[in-house]
């Protein structure tokens, strides 16, 4: 979990930063990349919050 964690912080930061920095171009490579990064981030977010309702249930 803790590395799941991480992993979720250091994607969004990613994802922000590039947000910071993109030049708004659509025809850009940059926005397939970004919109890669952001669908990593939505599944592990997606894995993360699955994981804390299992915990959640073992601890019952």
């Amino acid at each position: 979990i803790k590395e799941l964690n991480i992993a979720v912080t250091l994607l969004s930061n990613e994802i922000e930063r590039r947000k910071c920095l993109q030049v708004h171009d659509e025809l850009s490579t940059q926005t397939s990349a970004d919109r890669s990064c952001i669908a990593e981030l939505v599944y592990l977010e997606h894995v993360h919050s699955t994981e804390n309702i299992h915990r959640g249930r073992t601890d019952k």
